[in-house]
């Protein structure tokens, strides 16, 4: 492939790196092995401008997406190669995802065996920021070879001496960003991640490019519009954000848009903005020099330890300050962005009782509890479910009580289960003998949210509920128009007394189904005898097909009683 000389000429000296730059990469692709055919194509090939999106696929042709049995030998993605070569781009160096953030895990590094079609891939993402001038690029890949192989793992490491297949080259042009191009590109970018949230591949893809173009953008007027976006592509605009070259200006920008009431701020954007501010206010980590490939890592210096752990204390320290400033401001929060304050606001105190059960609960707890309370009636959709059983999970404390008993009374039929199941549980775990006399008036409903999982949290000891009732619930259950009679039956099996005996058992001869697990479960405890006649009433040949009754018994029946005659059953 014919090379262009960059716009910016050095004169002999470049010259002599572009040419043995060629040659170097002429020499790798002829080595490629057969099958290991390498392709890198640009997917909208143009004169890109300054911190234009540069998007293009990697294939591998003829590749299964998994190998029936770990290969011996196996090819892993190195990074790219870039000529004229920056910081990185080199066989020795070459260029990875994300320098300043490690490794991403949005275009994650695949075995070339592995991966069957193309991988699209935003170059922006491994390669440094591209001055205007005249570029190419390669994917390198690397050979592994297999150094374990157990019954439950298979290790492989570098082959050596280092071996390397090596794809295309492609040809990259870039210009000046105009101003008028950048706040043309920051508008269209915002705009779509404004728009409606995703629902189908090409809207997800388009959101997904906008955000990525946001990002790379790294200018004042493109952090503005990301901040505006948020939540929307949250982790791709907040990996812009910890990336960007000017960290001091987005550390202040991050903590002056806290309080704002549309802000939406999330534990990732706080520590995003703890990364950034890091990096802006803290000096230089220790040196330190990556071991060869296949040794092991040296043990941390005392310098590089105490620089770590006053990193992480700072860090620390600033999203400490920034929930006090969140939890101070939540009164003016709006819409979205405040359900958002809730859930960070309450992750902090789940990470502190779990990290450090013995430290003080943050001094603006009860005002986010109190205006929590104030709040919970307006909430709408998915927060209105998720912020309570959050806030019930976290604080387990009895103020939560009215709340979670309100998210089982709104409950109406039509409605999903999940959000008084959840009020369940979690008054359950405040005031078990309150959940548990909830169950019971549930049961005397016609119509309720229960299901059969939740009578686990209500032992017979605590049910006292009368024969009759049970019967006529399951009887009214049966009816046309009846409402959960498996839910009927499990109750009727659990609590039912020695005295309905002869009832239960009309109603079972009575039923059309012959499978009965949850009725089976009630005579296995109060009538062995019985519940082995009807095992027997078919025969117990484990070389034959199953019966037809025999997996809803294995199932569901010992969840409610287990017995002798149940336990020679399953044996037999």
């Amino acid at each position: 492939m014919r090379l262009r000389r960059a716009t910016v000429s050095c004169g002999l000296p470049c010259l002599l790196s572009v040419t043995a730059a060629i040659a170097q990469w002429g020499g790798l692709q002829s080595k490629n092995p057969p099958g290991i055919e390498l392709s890198l194509r640009l997917t909208e090939p143009h004169s890109y401008r300054e911190g234009e999106l540069i998007r293009a696929e990697i294939r591998f042709p003829g590749r299964s997406p998994m190998p029936a049995q770990p290969p011996r030998e196996t090819w892993q993605f190195a990074g790219f190669l870039l000529d004229p070569a920056r910081s990185c781009g080199s066989v020795p160096s070459p260029c990875f995802s994300s320098m300043l953030l490690g490794f991403d895990q949005s275009e994650p590094m695949v075995r070339i065996e592995w991966t069957s079609g193309p991988l699209a891939v935003s170059l922006n993402n491994y390669l440094p920021r591209l001055q205007p001038g005249r570029y190419r690029t390669a994917v390198l890949v690397r050979k592994q070879v297999m150094t374990y192989r157990g019954p439950m793992s298979t290790t492989y490491g570098y082959a050596n001496p280092p071996q390397y297949a090596l794809s295309n080259a492609v040809e990259l042009e870039v210009t000046a960003a105009t101003e008028a191009w950048v706040m043309q590109t920051i508008a269209s970018s915002a705009a779509i991640l404004k728009g409606p949230p995703a629902n189908n591949r090409e809207t997800y893809e388009k959101r997904r490019v906008a955000a990525d173009q946001l990002r790379f953008l790294d200018v004042p007027a493109a952090w503005s519009a990301s901040l505006a976006s948020l939540p929307a592509e949250e982790n791709t605009l907040l990996k812009g954000f910890a990336a960007t070259r000017q960290p001091a200006r987005v550390c202040e920008l991050m903590q002056a848009a806290i309080p704002a009431p549309a802000q939406a701020v999330s534990s990732y954007y706080l520590n995003a903005m703890a990364q950034v501010c890091a990096r802006a206010n803290l000096p230089a980590a220790p040196p330190y020099t990556p071991p060869p490939p296949g040794r092991k890592p040296p043990e941390p210096t005392a310098a590089q330890m105490e620089y770590g752990r006053r990193h992480q204390e700072y860090e620390q320290g600033v999203i400490e300050r920034a929930n006090a400033t969140l939890a101070a401001n939540l009164t003016r929060k709006q819409g979205e962005a405040k359900a958002t304050a809730f859930q960070t606001l309450m992750e902090r105190v789940q990470q502190i009782r779990a990290n450090k059960p013995r430290r003080p609960l943050p001094p603006w707890l009860p005002a986010v509890k109190e205006e929590f309370t104030k709040s919970y009636a307006k909430l709408e959709g998915w927060p209105r479910r998720q912020l309570l059983g959050l806030y019930a999970s976290a604080l387990r404390s009895p103020d939560m009580v009215p709340l979670l008993e309100s998210a089982m009374d709104a409950w109406k039929p039509g409605d999903y289960y999940e959000a008084p199941h959840e009020a369940l549980q979690n008054l359950y775990a405040i005031d078990p003998a309150r959940a548990q006399a909830r169950i019971v008036a549930e049961l005397a409903r016609e119509k309720t949210w229960l299901d059969s999982a939740q009578l686990e949290l209500l032992p017979v000891s605590a049910a006292r509920i009368a024969d009759n009732a049970l019967i006529d619930a399951l009887a009214a259950a049966q009816r046309s128009g009846g409402w959960n009679p498996q839910l009927r039956m499990m109750a009727l099996a659990k609590y039912a007394s020695p005295k309905a005996l002869p009832r239960i058992k009309a109603i079972y001869e009575s039923q059309q189904d012959p499978c009965q697990p949850e009725l089976m479960a009630y005579f296995v405890r109060v009538d062995p005898a019985y519940a082995d006649r009807v095992f027997h009433s078919h025969p117990w040949d484990m070389r034959a097909a199953p019966p037809p009754c025999a997996a809803p018994y294995f199932e569901r029946t010992p969840k409610i009683a287990m017995g002798p005659a149940l336990e020679r059953y399953m044996t037999a």
